[in-house]
């Protein structure tokens, strides 16, 4: 029984330090380039993964903590916290609809302000008022009273 009782020990143990080994973390890519055609709204961000431990590289909006007004885009992918083998490097390309990511992203807007987007270290920037990505859902009354 005390022998069966340490085997659990040890299998937990050793379960929870591979879990722990394998876990993923976040990692801030470098731009490469944006493009952006102004009034589109579209940006297409490319760059390279800097190992093929990281995957899926998807877009991030960060607000200033000092200045709501000013926010920074920058590209995440996820990457285990593992040593990889292999160092290849390999090219990525986003296509982002700016509006949608303010709108899903966590961060908050005043339809009254101006605000400025910046890429994190590459030379882009785009302005945008508030009430151009503020959304009301509303229903019609009979919709509402159902």
């Amino acid at each position: 029984m005390k022998a069966h009782f340490l085997s659990i020990i040890t299998l937990v143990v050793a379960s929870f330090s591979f879990v722990s080994s394998a876990a993923v973390e976040t990692k801030s890519l470098a731009i490469g380039d944006i493009q952006y055609q102004e009034g589109s709204w579209v940006v297409q961000i490319s760059g390279n993964l800097p190992n093929p431990c990281l995957s899926a590289p998807r877009p991030l909006l960060i607000q200033s903590k000092e200045d709501p007004r000013l926010m920074t885009l920058t590209v995440v992918a996820d990457g285990t916290k593992q040593m990889c083998a292999q160092v290849v490097r390999g090219p990525f390309k986003i296509r982002v609809n700016l509006k949608h990511l303010i709108q899903r992203s966590e961060v908050s807007i005043d339809e009254h302000e101006v605000y400025t987007i910046n890429a994190r270290n590459f030379p882009f920037s785009v302005k945008f008022e508030g009430k151009d990505v503020v959304q009301f859902d509303v229903l019609p009354i009979a919709a509402a009273l159902e």
